[in-house]
Parts: structure tokens; C-alpha cells; sequence
């Protein structure tokens, strides 16, 4: 509709999603298939769009928005109702149940099939987190799918089974169940790795890589023209048919973000269908140690932040790059979530994660997808011009200045065995120090979860002070205090939010949601991190 009509967020405004770049508007539908959730993102034309309202950026709102407060912390619950309105309010630049952009003419000489990519969230993220990337990607000529893990690693994921007296199949009357956040082990800072959480992530990145390849098997089925039944419902509301000898699959490529750029990893060494992989900001934890020594005769690029990455897990990467035809490019004054939605739909009243961005956050998304189309363009594509030296990719003159070709880490340490204490990237680098100086400060390693947020805190305000006379500082601290989180708690107690939240507790949305993910990540902006073993997020 409205040209801003993604960027309306009811009484609440704020910058919005940016525009996708391509020729093409974007069509956007929810299909779960035998158990398996994607969103898909496709080219559509821009006249029949017009006439499909922008889709809402979340999913089943209510369970969703829930878990990713939760993944904060339990606090927040007394915010639900207004993240609620606001977050379920937001439009995505994509048109709700618009048709596949259509086949050229019959008498036209030439055939249009569109590649896919398949996007895996991070942890305690979600599949609709990255609605700006699959976006743009669509508009360039793409089908994306970001797919829903149901390994635990999501801030909550959803099941549909038959009530009672329902029969097999009637979707339209199914029930919704929701797999909580599986939080084995106790959060810690994010790069205090236990192995004793490897055994877990290593079986979660495994079960991820194939639910990846799932997303394959099922668009195989679509291009076929096979039968696939919706079980969100909706009946014949969208035609999956017209998917029908569309698509290119011998162009497909593997995305992910964080813990889903550990899966690009897993996907690309166990699954050859995959023609190339783009891992964002990865974390490498996950991976057994022979796979990341495998050879592997694909493309593969990692795209890091520069605030973000540290030695350890630099040096996995350097491992895999080394042995294959991988690349490393490392973006500069970035943050972690600058690869999410979650910088152009921030939640009032949340703490942040993570440093605030140096670089505006619509030039970092930009640069990065024209990282993203370039590797692609080459790899996937194997479009003619970029076959030579391209700048973003090769550096030189044109090239990006907020692109490292590389990284800006100091991994070799690591590598030798060794474990340098500056863990934050931006202390890392001595070759990168004028790139890094800016945010070196707010990367203290001990700053990593809130690099500016420490010095705000009371006891930053006051170090000595404070916590000598706890009394005196009472009257000011209370409200200061990370437990008063919200200096407007008093009223947003627990208790006093039960009457409007007891729907909206974490405990309503699922009892075991709450502890899925106390601060762990980035919700509904990604996903976070900083989880337990999560050195990552």
C-alpha cells in the first residue's frame, strides 16, 4: 500500500526497516510444512502488489514477544503490554500473500528461475529476525527462507497438533504448542566457554544443519509441483503451486547469523547440495574440531563485526579459511545485531547488549549487503563482471573503507595456545588501531554485554562511594540498581503487572520460557550471544 506503510508503527515511530535495494518488490508468506516453519521472502511485481497489505514483522505475537522479553530478563514482563503493541505493530517491506513474481510470456526465448538461499537464526533468536536481509535479497531476484529451529536454540518455536476431536490434517482447527528455550546451562559472559556445554551446541548445530537441508527437500517438492499442506492453515489463501519449475536449485546457498553462521559451517561440510555459504558474525563453538579441518571444494565467506569476535574463535575460523576456499571480511563500527532488525526496531525501556554502533545503522546494513550480493553475485550467480577483481571483495581503489579484508583480531595467540585476557576484538588488533581506537574503549572486555551501559551503572557512577555506604546510596541507588532495572518498577512490580500481565508473564507463556533465557540475546533482534556457551552471541 502506502509507500511508508512498513515504517507506521501506530503511536510509537521509530526509523523502520530499511527499503529493500532491488528491482523488485517483495512478496512474503508463512508456510509450515510437516513440522518445518519458514518465512519466505520472494520477487514479486510491483503493480499486483498493491494490492497485498504489508505482513506484520512477528509471528503469533503474543508467545513470541513473551519469550524474547524473557530472554532479557523477567523484569521486563511489567513492560509486556506496550513492547507487545509496539513490537506487533510493526510492517515488514514485504506484501503479505502476494503472488511469485510471473513467467515471462510463452513465446519469450528465454526462462526466469529464481535461486534460493535458506537464512538460519541465531541463538535464542527467531526466524523472522532478519526480515531486512531477506528483503533485500528477494527484491535482487532470490527466494529466501528463513527457517524456525526446533533444537531449542529459538527464543520459542511453535508445534501445531489436533485438540481433541480434531481430525488429522483439518490444520485450520489445530492447536498451537510452543517449545521453550532449552537454557541447560547457566549463562555466563560470552566468551567464559564450558566445555561441558559442547556436547550440547554440537548436537543442536547438527540437528540445525539438517533442518536446513529440509528447507531444500521441501522446495524441491514446490518446484516439482508436489503437495504441500500449509499447517499454519488458511486453506488455498496462497498457492504454493506457482513455486513450480521456478527455481534454480543447482544455485542454493546457506545464511546464518551467529550460532546460524555455526550452522553455515556444519550445513556446507555435510551437505554438498549447498553451492555456497554466508556466515555472519559466526560463532564456531559448536563445531567438532575434525569438521572445521575438512576440506570443503565450495565458496564460503565469513562477515564479522569488528566489536564482536575474539581470539578463540577468530582462530576456528582461520582454521577453516586456511584449509579451504573460505574468505574473512571483518566490518568496521559495527555491533553484533547490526546483521538483525534489531537496530531498526528497538524496544523502549531494554537495556542494550551490545555497544552502540559507531557507523549509522543503514549505511552498516547497506555495506554489509553489498558484501553479501558481491560474494554471491561471483559465487552463487557467476555473473560475468564480478568474476574479475571486485573492490569490496579484492579492496583497492573503490573498495569499502568500513570493510577489513580479514579480520581485525589478533587470533594467532589463541591459535598457539594461549589466551590473551583482552578478549574484545576492538583491544585486539595492533594493525587496526586507528579502525579500532573509537570503539576500543566501550569494548572493555568486562563491558562486552553493555560496553557503555557499565559506566552508566550506579556502582560505575560511584565506585567507591556507592558501595561503601550501601545505606546512603540507598535512596539514590534503588532506582539505579540493575534489580530496579526499572525506575519505574515500583509500579510495574510484579504484582502490580499481574492484573495486565498475568496474560502477558512469562510464566503464561510458558513456564519454562522465563528461564529459556533470562538476558541471554537478542530476541526478536537476533539472537543473543552471550548465552551460556554462546561465547557468541
Amino acid at each position: 500500500m502506502m509507500a511508508e506503510g512498513w515504517k507506521n508503527y501506530g503511536i510509537l515511530r521509530v526509523p523502520g526497516l530499511p527499503a529493500p535495494t532491488g528491482s523488485y518488490a517483495v512478496g512474503s508468506v508463512d508456510l509450515m510444512h510437516e513440522g518445518l516453519l519458514v518465512r519466505l521472502y520472494y520477487p514479486t511485481e510491483r503493480e499486483g502488489a498493491a494490492n497485498h497489505e504489508y505482513g506484520k514483522l512477528t509471528f503469533r505475537g503474543y508467545n513470541y514477544v513473551k519469550a524474547f522479553l524473557n530472554a532479557y530478563d523477567k523484569s521486563f514482563t511489567g513492560l509486556f503490554s506496550g513492547v507487545f503493541n509496539f513490537l506487533t505493530d510493526v510492517r515488514m517491506p514485504a506484501h503479505l500473500k502476494a503472488q511469485l513474481l510471473s513467467p515471462p510470456s510463452e513465446g519469450s526465448t528465454t526462462k526466469q528461475y529464481f535461486p534460493l538461499i535458506v537464512l538460519s537464526h541465531g541463538l535464542s533468536g527467531n526466524f523472522f529476525a532478519y526480515c531486512a536481509i531477506c528483503c533485500d535479497l528477494a527484491s535482487h531476484g532470490y527466494v529466501v527462507a528463513s527457517v524456525e529451529h526446533k533444537d531449542g536454540s529459538s527464543c520459542t518455536a511453535l508445534r501445531r497438533v489436533p485438540g481433541p476431536g480434531v481430525q488429522e490434517g483439518d490444520y485450520d482447527n489445530y492447536k498451537d504448542e510452543f517449545i521453550p528455550f532449552d537454557k541447560t546451562y547457566p549463562m555466563t559472559r560470552p566468551r567464559e566457554v564450558r566445555e561441558t556445554g559442547f556436547e550440547l551446541r554440537n548436537r543442536q548445530v547438527k540437528i540445525r544443519a539438517a533442518e536446513v537441508g529440509q528447507v531444500y527437500d521441501l522446495f524441491k517438492t514446490l518446484n516439482e509441483g508436489g503437495t504441500v499442506k500449509n499447517m499454519l492453515g488458511g486453506g488455498d489463501s496462497f498457492d504454493f503451486g506457482q513455486f513450480k519449475d521456478r527455481l534454480d536449485l543447482e544455485k542454493v546457498a546457506v545464511m546464518g547469523h551467529s550460532f546460524g553462521g555455526g550452522t553455515v559451517v556444519q550445513t556446507m561440510v555435510q551437505d554438498k547440495r549447498f553451492k555456497c555459504g554466508l556466515a555472519l558474525d559466526s560463532w564456531l563453538f559448536p563445531i567438532e574440531e575434525e569438521d572445521l579441518e575438512k576440506s570443503l571444494d565450495r565458496p564460503l565467506v565469513f562477515i564479522n563485526i569488528d566489536t564482536f569476535q575474539w581470539p578463540e574463535n577468530v582462530a576456528k575460523m582461520m582454521k577453516f579459511v586456511e584449509r579451504n576456499e573460505a574468505t574473512m571480511y571483518t566490518l568496521k563500527g559495527c555491533n553484533h545485531v547490526t546483521q538483525t532488525d534489531s537496530g531498526f526496531v528497538e524496544v523502549p525501556g531494554l537495556a542494550k547488549m551490545y555497544p552502540d554502533p559507531i557507523l549509522d545503522k543503514y549505511v552498516g546494513h547497506q555495506v554489509n549487503m553489498d558484501l553479501c550480493h558481491a560474494f554471491l553475485n561471483k559465487h552463487l550467480l557467476n555473473t560475468p563482471e564480478y568474476q574479475g577483481a571486485v573492490p569490496i571483495l579484492n579492496g583497492g581503489e573503490g573498495s569499502s573503507e568500513h570493510v577489513i579484508l580479514g579480520t581485525n583480531i589478533d587470533w594467532k595467540s589463541a591459535k598457539q595456545g594461549t589466551t590473551p585476557l583482552p578478549l574484545e576484538p576492538s583491544t585486539q588488533n595492533p594493525d587496526q588501531q586507528s579502525n579500532q581506537k573509537p570503539k576500543a574503549d566501550p569494548d572493555q572486555p568486562t563491558n562486552h554485554q553493555e560496553p557503555k551501559a557499565d559506566p552508566d551503572q550506579p556502582t560505575d557512577q560511584e565506585p567507591k562511594a556507592d558501595p561503601d555506604q550501601p545505606t546512603d546510596q540507598e535512596p539514590k541507588a534503588d532506582p539505579d540498581q540493575p534489580t530496579d532495572q526499572e525506575p519505574k518498577a515500583d509500579p510495574d512490580q510484579p504484582t502490580d503487572q499481574e492484573p495486565k500481565a498475568d496474560p502477558d508473564q512469562p510464566t503464561d507463556q510458558e513456564p519454562k520460557a522465563d528461564p529459556d533465557q533470562p538476558t541471554d540475546q537478542e530476541l526478536t533482534t537476533g539472537d543473543v550471544s552471550k548465552q551460556d556457551e554462546e561465547p557468541n552471541e
